[in-house]
């Protein structure tokens, strides 16, 4: 089939794009008035009410639950291990203008052997407990095919087009067209490349658990060759400065980019979900939380003394932290916000929080099926 001439092609991805940022901002709007509707659909399990509003940090637990979730207030910076990845500086944002962002954390706090732990050896129990891409592949399916995204995903299918272009994402033959959640796996991520309903793409991906990633299938080998570029020594990213490493020093970080927009656009961003683990005690916070005030509404209060017998109690558990950034930018002006897009991508901000508290509540409840599975055996 014969190519569109330059400029056609050039007005189509505009067109595009602009459909892309109006059906977000409507099902923004859509997605709010399903949540209200639904918001038991949302209940932390263990909890006796649905989870906090994301501008709150609180815990909450049960005798019954298996694990204590604590969630930080949403915060307008994402991590430089996010802003300044391949992704967002030579994929998104090439060009270096001016971008949004905004960064919303959870984290999971079980006893140690637990539903969160992940080991190299064959033992039930490991077996039992979720791989990181497990957990990602998870969260990707509820994120879009849960209740809040269902007006947008309604009107993708309807439209039927590819909206999302990004000119430095080669093709490659194990990319997937995905339309339906039925698609997505619920234990390996879509392949690189791949489009979601139109108007999304997998642009990088990378599993930290090395056992797993040895027998992982559903990634393409464009991650490796990215993560083997990212170590190149003295790299510089697109504004001369030396670009920090996506995968930071003794960070075990598993993360899924997926964009949206066109490069070529006046729109364009992406969604990074994390999954990170580590060894805490009761009043362990994260970087994230930390940049954003937050802190668990059950550490301990200043002042309080903890005796050795707490300190080694509270030290006996697996933390298991689940992170959603975002960034969005024009990048084809690099010019303030005009009204407009100052209404979108602040509007888009509070869907994005219901898209993420949706998420977590579905891996949330599976994890605690998998703690009582591994209980009975």
């Amino acid at each position: 089939m014969a190519s569109l001439p330059r400029v056609t092609a050039s007005r189509a991805v505009l067109a595009a794009s602009g459909i892309t940022a109006l059906v977000a901002t409507a099902a923004s709007a859509a997605g709010l008035v399903t949540y209200s509707a639904v918001s038991k659909h949302f209940q932390i399990p263990g909890s006796s009410s649905p989870s906090p509003p994301p501008s709150s940090s609180s815990s909450s637990s049960s005798p019954s639950a298996p694990f204590t979730v604590t969630s930080y207030p949403a915060s307008a910076t994402a991590p430089a291990s996010f802003t300044r990845s391949r992704t967002v500086t030579d994929i998104i944002n090439h060009a270096g203008h001016r971008i949004t962002q905004d960064s919303r954390t959870v984290e999971v706090r079980a006893p140690k052997g637990g539903c969160l732990s992940i080991s190299n050896s064959s033992s039930s129990s490991s077996k039992s407990a979720l791989s990181d891409e497990e957990i990602l592949a998870r969260f990707v399916r509820a994120f879009f095919g849960g209740v809040v995204f269902a007006p947008e995903g309604v009107v993708l299918r309807a439209l039927g087009r590819r909206m999302a272009w990004f000119s430095k994402v080669p093709t490659s033959s194990a990319a997937l067209e995905i339309w339906s959640k039925h698609d997505l796996s619920l234990t390996h991520l879509p392949p690189v490349s791949s489009i979601l309903f139109g108007a999304f793409q997998v642009l990088d991906a990378y599993i930290a658990d090395e056992h797993h990633q040895s027998q992982r299938a559903g990634i393409s080998d464009m991650v490796t060759t990215r993560r083997e570029q990212a170590d190149t020594a003295g790299s510089t990213n697109n504004r001369g400065e030396k670009e920090e490493r996506t995968q930071q020093p003794g960070a075990a970080e598993s993360y899924v980019d997926i964009g949206f927009g066109s490069d070529g656009s006046w729109f364009a961003g992406t969604h990074r979900f994390t999954v990170s683990r580590y060894s805490g005690g009761a009043a362990s916070t994260s970087g994230d939380a930390r940049a954003s005030g937050g802190r668990p509404a059950d550490g301990a209060r200043k002042g309080d003394e903890i005796d050795d017998h707490d300190h080694d109690e509270a030290e006996a558990h697996d933390v298991l932290k689940i992170s959603f950034h975002g960034m969005t930018c024009n990048p084809r002006v690099d010019r303030p916000e005009n009204a407009l897009e100052w209404f979108m991508f602040r509007f888009h901000r509070v869907y994005a929080d219901l898209l993420f508290r949706e998420s977590v509540a579905v891996v949330l409840r599976h994890l605690e099926e998998r703690a009582v599975a591994m209980k009975v055996k």
